[in-house]
């Protein structure tokens, strides 16, 4: 029967006085007799070693002690043949720990932020930009309204985890294209936050589901009316839009995006947790 031989080495990392994460190296001794048919296979020796059987090896999930927030979150395992005996391999392992939050969540946001050029026909206040030059042999004003390039902060969200499930493709198409319905994260008001990318690959087949690791990207639109543009009417015999143009008059909201609440949905039933790990 495989059993713990010594510990050889335990690393901890600390930033900013927490406890980040940790790594632990044990030695493993597994019988050949623990193989099948007492045939002396080192992959199935290494599984043997950290398959739940070995007392004193975590598994995924499993806590250092009641007293440290740290989680085994996966193991790596090597053959020390030059140690090994005639009738056992000396199995290395390797297990990396993670803090508690990390862990329960199964989704770690990172966040980009940047800076776009946009151009603009409303200032601050939101009332039109307006522009206006009284002609030689004219009393009255004429009015024109004008843009402006101005930049606009942009926000882009990368959450990446895994879920299980039996078709990532439809995943994948039910995000990608679609608003944030309600508010997102208590941050993101609804309609400013688009999916612009769903990519997945394989994590673990033999699962049922099977395992996928997924990467959703969620942008802010640079615009001021968030990803919902504006129609403007033209005057016909101004080519421009007229002066006194108003939501209500002359100026439209085009919805050409369809919504989902992401808080219900995210990224299938909404049940799963995520967490920040990064800034812009």
């Amino acid at each position: 029967m495989s059993e713990l031989v010594s510990i050889s080495k335990c690393t901890l990392n600390r930033s900013y006085g927490a406890t980040t994460s940790a790594t632990a190296s044990f030695t493993v001794k597994v019988p050949f007799t623990d193989c099948p048919n007492n045939y002396p296979h080192p992959i199935y020796a290494c599984q043997k070693a950290i398959g739940g059987t070995t007392e004193g090896i975590p598994v995924f999930g499993e806590s250092v002690d009641a007293y440290t927030p740290l989680f085994c979150i996966d193991t790596n395992t090597s053959v020390d043949v030059k140690n090994s005996g005639s009738d056992y391999f000396l199995i290395n392992v390797d297990c990396n720990y993670v803090q508690a939050a990390k862990l329960e969540c199964n989704y770690l946001i990172t966040m980009r932020s940047s800076m776009q050029s946009e151009n603009t026909v409303f200032d601050i206040f939101g009332q039109k930009l307006t522009v206006s030059y009284i002609y030689p042999d004219n009393i009255m004003p004429t009015y024109q309204t004008q843009s402006v390039q101005v930049l606009r902060p942009t926000v882009e969200l990368v959450a990446t985890g895994i879920s299980q499930t039996n078709n990532p493709t439809a995943v994948a198409a039910g995000w990608i294209g679609y608003l944030n319905n309600d508010v997102f994260n208590e941050w993101f008001a609804p309609h400013t936050l688009l999916c612009t990318g769903c990519n997945y690959e394989v994590h673990d087949l033999t699962s049922t589901p099977p395992h996928y690791k997924f990467q959703f990207t969620f942008s802010t639109s640079a615009s001021e009316t968030g990803w919902y543009p504006l129609m403007w009417f033209v005057d016909g015999q101004t080519g421009e839009c007229p002066s006194d143009a108003s939501i209500s008059n002359g100026i439209a909201t085009a919805y050409v995006y369809r919504g989902m609440n992401y808080n219900d949905t995210f990224p299938f039933n909404g049940k799963e947790k995520f967490i920040y790990t990064g800034n812009s």
